[in-house]
């Protein structure tokens, strides 16, 4: 089952595979049958479980920040913030995009590469270059 090799827990499987069955439901009508039913069913289902992972990263990533109160990291959040958004922009297109899939975004290299049609090692270089010169310009 696609779907448990996605979420461990075996009730957010579920929840998941019913979520993903809701969104088959309705794209239905579209169906063109250019490809098998199964075939559509899965990316269905991949799309519902990748859509699920970005939202509990994002849900974690705001209980983090909000956990933290109002403490001095928060207060000097914005100009950290501002000095990241700035070494992120000056990264090269296709660094920062494989950073911000993968360290952001939350998505796995194989995941990345299958989506974009490249190798997963060409994923795994682009960020760790993205993460070697993100680094050497916050040092800076």
């Amino acid at each position: 089952m696609l779907v448990s090799r996605w979420e461990a827990d075996e009730d957010r499987a579920l929840d998941l595979l019913q979520e993903a069955f809701v969104r088959v439901w309705r794209a239905l009508p579209e169906f063109r049958g250019d490809s098998a039913l199964s075939t559509w069913i899965h990316s269905i289902a991949v799309r519902t479980a990748m859509d699920r992972m970005r939202e509990d990263s994002r849900r974690a990533r705001r209980e983090e920040v909000a956990g933290r109160g109002h403490s001095t990291e928060v207060a000097d959040a914005p100009a950290a913030r501002l000095d990241l958004e700035r070494a992120l922009a000056a990264l090269p297109d296709g660094q920062r995009r494989m950073l911000i899939l993968h360290g952001i975004e939350g998505y796995r290299c194989r995941e990345i590469a299958e989506r974009l049609g490249v190798a997963v090692g060409t994923v795994r270089s682009q960020v760790h270059r993205a993460r070697r010169k993100l680094k050497e310009a916050l040092d800076a």
